[in-house]
């Protein structure tokens, strides 16, 4: 029948087991049947092969790959020498965009659906008033000075000395994907599914064995080939600019992929999406601990400055409510950093990477926060309780506390200024990260004077000093940094389509609802209710409780706002990728 499969079924030579007849016993009885023979089970399984067990075993059988005489020129004939290493080379002439590269990455790497290790970019132009569009397979780069190794805090990258593929070691990652930041090209991808990032080696196992990578093979216009370069031409290069329209500059990471290109039509192209600014992942965890880090930060460094430059003497009970506020923020903050990691029960191994990692230097130093915020906190209570607390370890923890938040907050400053992205540069991010600090700090010593207030009465003249510096600081702190962060709404004038320009146009368009409410969060909670304090507390009986309820109010009001605020942070930081490499 037409259209049909037919099966032919072939019937297995000699007489079936069942049909053995055995003899009789002396006894007269029949034996019973003998069980077949290993060799026989096999002979008789021979017979009815599938047709993907016949294809296993004449692979078997043949020497060497079945598609070598396909791809044996593509792929070097002996290993890199002294001062060399392999690299992808791709003929931008030849490459059409088919993504089989991608199909067989992701097949023969069994990844899953939403992995990608190779990708497929477009780019556009126009020449002699012709538009022109060029496809650019593109993948790890297997750079000289790979950013993804030097910023990873558990050491799960490696470069191999001899053939210089950068390998990462599943078994070492945590999941933390600081290396995705880390990375200008956007390469390492996370999977959800495994809590761990992964990423292109070039598909080192088969190289080492003579076989193509599997982009390589799977490419039907022969576009990808793996070849040695020398590291000195790598740097040369690298100098020169990017390595295609739209990439960042190569002399971050010195990357060893080639482009090649005869048509000299690409000085005049741009990734498609170029003028298209996407919004990146918002990093929910970490915004919560940055902010929360900082609110302890804040409150310790503004309680040592006040009482130090301003009091000059401690404020009993206040004291320790200051104390454990600050751990406590630094708990939540500890607390929340655990959900952004992708394998949390092997947060430990971050010490590893302390001499290179600025994340590792970061947990490092929030780790001792945490504790010498605990440390300080039960020393105020036994001081406060009549217990037996040296003096000098007070004074020792008053100076260790601050500048332990000082040292976290710098460390935390640096590592989003080593992923290169213009918006997270350390003259903008330091600000900001200090500001929210002090004001949130300001914000829950405003709320927590007001308690006191409440509790004991009208307060001496040093708690009135103090919460007249609380209520005339933070509105102006506030509005300081509202035109820090909005100051990057000055790039729209730019005529050039920078990343700082991108970030302003995301501010202005899809992001304005998030802007529209981190100004009225931070208005009202760090301007308006501390004025309404100040007005309240004037009057004859202040009304202390209305006073709490208000300064309750404005802390919740601006630790929404600086959440907000560390939203844009992360979801506006546009940065320079390769062309078509997928964003967050």
């Amino acid at each position: 029948m037409a259209g049909s499969y037919l099966h032919i079924i072939q019937e297995p030579k000699g007489p079936a087991l069942s049909d053995v007849v055995y003899p009789e016993s002396v006894a007269g009885k029949a034996e019973q049947p003998l069980t077949p023979s290993l060799l026989e089970r096999c002979l008789q399984d021979q017979q009815t092969l599938r047709a993907a067990e016949k294809f296993s075993q004449h692979h078997a059988r043949s020497r060497g790959s079945l598609q070598e005489k396909y791809y044996r020129d593509l792929i070097p004939l002996s290993d890199p020498g002294e001062g060399e290493q392999y690299a992808f080379e791709v003929d931008l002439d030849l490459c059409t965009g088919c993504k089989s590269c991608v199909s067989g990455c992701n097949a023969m790497n069994g990844l899953n659906p939403d992995e990608a290790w190779r990708d497929v970019g477009l780019l556009k132009g126009e020449t002699a008033g012709q538009g022109t569009l060029q496809h650019v397979t593109t993948s790890c780069h297997h750079c000289l000075e790979p950013a993804c190794a030097e910023g990873c805090p558990v050491n799960a990258y490696e470069k191999d000395p001899l053939t210089g593929i950068v390998k990462h070691l599943d078994d070492q990652c945590i999941g933390c994907q600081y290396c995705t930041l880390t990375c200008p090209y956007d390469v390492p991808e996370y999977s959800k599914e495994l809590g761990i990032v992964r990423k292109c080696d070039m598909c080192s196992d088969r190289l080492a064995e003579g076989e193509a990578p599997a982009c390589v093979q799977a490419c039907p216009t022969r576009a990808i080939q793996i070849k040695v370069v020398k590291r000195e031409e790598m740097i040369r290069l690298g100098d020169g600019g990017p390595l295609v329209p739209g990439a960042p500059p190569s002399d971050i990471t010195f990357p060893g992929t080639v482009f090649k290109s005869t048509r000299g039509t690409l000085r005049s192209m741009l990734p498609v999406d170029f003028y298209t600014p996407q919004v990146e992942h918002n990093h929910l965890p970490l915004m919560v601990m940055l902010v929360t880090m900082q609110l302890a930060s804040g409150v310790c460094i503004l309680d040592w400055v006040l009482r130090t430059f301003l009091i000059g003497r401690s404020l009993g009970a206040l004291e320790v409510w200051v104390a454990w506020t600050c751990f406590v923020a630094c708990a939540l903050a500890l607390g929340a950093s655990f959900f952004h990691l992708g394998r949390p029960l092997y947060a430990f191994r971050v010490v590893v990477g302390l001499g290179h990692s600025w994340l590792s230097r970061e947990i490092v130093a929030f780790g001792a926060f945490v504790f010498l915020a605990l440390m300080n906190s039960l020393a105020r209570v036994g001081a406060l309780s009549g217990g037996d607390v040296a003096s000098p370890a007070l004074d020792a923890l008053e100076l260790l506390v601050p500048g332990a938040a000082l040292l976290t907050n710098f460390c935390s400053i640096m590592v989003y200024h080593v992923t290169r992205r213009p918006f997270w540069d350390a003259i903008r991010t330091g600000p900001k990260f200090m500001l929210t600090g002090l004001i949130l700090g300001g914000s829950c010593l405003l709320a927590m004077t007001c308690v006191a207030l409440w509790v004991s009465g009208d307060g001496d003249d040093a708690v009135t000093v103090w919460l007249a510096a609380l209520i005339r600081m933070v509105p102006v702190l506030l509005i300081l940094k509202l035109v820090m962060e909005f100051s990057v709404l000055m790039n729209l004038k730019t005529r050039n389509n920078s990343p700082l320009k991108r970030t302003a146009l995301l501010h202005r368009t899809v992001m304005w609802r998030q802007c529209g409410w981190r100004v009225g969060c931070g208005l009202v909670g760090g301007v308006v209710a501390p004025v309404l304090i100040e007005l309240i507390r004037n009057t004859e009986r202040a009304p202390w409780s209305v006073c709490v309820l208000i300064a309750g109010i404005g802390v919740v009001l601006c630790v929404a706002g600086e959440l907000l605020e560390r939203y844009l942070f992360f979801a506006a930081a546009v940065a320079l990728k390769m062309p078509g490499r997928r964003v967050g």
